[in-house]
């Protein structure tokens, strides 16, 4: 598939899962294609066929992005410079969860979590331990024998049943050895039930709590910029992440109140203006995060869907609730073309 045709194919099993879907962002630069949610939860998909294309700055900016709004970034593609990529594989790229198609449609329409993922060294698979622990106590066999049966350290064992993740081939061996010892007479499609629950899916996500802590989510980069608009909302109680590649300038959030984030772009009357407000207000309606933008002389109180506050506004405004008060205000006037 080309990429359009990707990004289309990952748009239709959104919505055939039940999500709703954002339109493709198609500005650029811009570090994702499409955000979908479903109740609580909230993907942020950037979608390339070569993943070589991914840099490290993009990647930042997508987690920084999922981390403010609570959402999860992952990247499909089908392949990098070294060949095609693996299904039912999850892989990471700069910390980002990265998957190809065929494993992301069974992973949200079926629900089928993969069971390998890529990490330095190989392919490995989450071992359920205390799983492990009673299949071994029940055959009567010591650690040492498992382990030896193996070819991995008793040690080895031992941790695996306290939870550590094993490379695929001792796994595979595991399986073999335990097979073997089950009731002879027991098909080999039970037996292989039996152990399944040896092996849990794979949750893309549950690494992304740790890597969120490592994110910089830094208001600098703004505050550099000595502009009056951004110390006004600083001093708001306001934190502002910056974005760069993004159809909206930054992602603001109440220092007092994490849940009020809102989706927040800043400028005059460039031509991509009416373009990126439109967008914004969509991504809007599918993240649940108000939109505005601050903008020095346009009159217009709403472009696109987005309401438009300017800079002479915004110095009167006292505090957040003010300021929500007018954005809900100017959002549910008619928007102008």
């Amino acid at each position: 598939m080309h990429r359009i045709e990707l990004i289309n194919a990952v748009s239709r099993t959104l919505a055939r899962a039940g999500f709703y879907v954002s339109d493709v962002c198609d500005l650029r630069p811009v570090s994702f294609d499409i955000v979908a949610r479903r109740d609580n939860q909230l993907f942020i998909i950037k979608v390339l066929t070569n993943i070589d294309a991914f840099s490290e700055s993009v990647a930042h900016e997508l987690k920084m992005l999922s981390k403010v709004l609570k959402g999860a970034p992952l990247l499909i593609g089908s392949h990098s410079g070294s060949g095609p990529l693996e299904d039912e594989v999850v892989y990471l790229r700069y910390d980002v969860p990265l998957m190809t198609y065929g494993t992301f449609h069974d992973y949200v329409v079926d629900g089928v979590a993969p069971l390998v993922y890529a990490a330095s060294g190989g392919y490995y698979v989450k071992l359920n331990g205390a799983e492990m622990r009673r299949i071994r106590d029940e055959m009567g066999l010591s650690l040492g024998e498992v382990a030896e049966a193996i070819g991995v350290s008793r040690r080895a064992i031992g941790m695996y049943e306290e939870g550590m993740n094993a490379k695929i081939d001792v796994a595979a061996r595991l399986e073999e050895f335990l097979l073997e010892r089950l009731e002879p007479q027991a098909s080999r499609p039970a037996r292989a039930t039996a152990f399944s629950s040896l092996v849990r899916g794979f949750d893309p996500f549950s690494a992304m709590r740790e890597i969120w802590k490592e994110v910089n989510t830094t208001m600098q980069e703004l505050l550099d910029m000595q502009d009056d608009m951004f110390r006004k909302l600083s001093g708001m109680g306001y934190e502002l992440v910056p974005t760069r590649r993004s159809p909206f300038s930054m992602v603001m959030e109440e220092k007092e109140r994490d849940d009020n984030v809102l989706l927040s772009g800043v400028g005059g009357e460039d031509r991509n203006l009416a373009k990126r407000a439109r967008i914004v207000a969509n991504l809007s309606s599918v993240t649940e995060k108000p939109a505005v933008f601050f903008v020095e002389k346009i009159e217009k109180d709403n472009i696109g869907g987005t309401p438009i506050i300017r800079k002479r506004e915004l110095v009167r405004i006292n505090g957040p609730e003010e300021l929500m008060e007018l954005i809900l205000e100017r959002r549910k006037r008619k928007a102008e073309p």
